[in-house]
């Protein structure tokens, strides 16, 4: 959970080769105003970021009735690249009635003829 965050993120890091497809999701759930989003971003094994052009961000759909909200999508992992960074990031505006949680987060690697 991120209470009061002006802007935050979980990482997670997955090694990943170039051309390799993969799906990504993650579900979130929100109080007051604050901002779910879902992000993936590249880093060359060494785990420096790389390809910034191609970060791929994720929107959050709406609420259903137990107001978790889902996001999903493929990704291709670029040529340079040896990790597929997964971001969840939270922004509340420093408001202490704002507050932002995931769950179900979920790498899936897609067989791509």
């Amino acid at each position: 959970m991120m209470e009061n965050v002006t802007n935050g993120c979980f990482i997670q890091k997955h090694p990943a080769k170039p051309g390799e497809a993969y799906y990504v999701e993650a579900t979130a759930k929100t109080q007051g105003a604050a901002i779910p989003t879902l992000m993936v971003r590249w880093q060359r094994e060494d785990g420096q970021w790389t390809r910034w052009d191609l970060d791929v961000k994720l929107t959050f759909g709406a609420a259903g009735a137990d107001g978790w909200r889902r996001a999903g999508g493929a990704v291709t992992v670029p040529d340079g690249v040896g990790l597929l960074v997964i971001l969840l990031d939270g922004n509340s505006f420093g408001d202490g009635a704002c507050a932002c949680w995931f769950d179900n987060v979920g790498l899936y690697r897609l067989n791509v003829p």
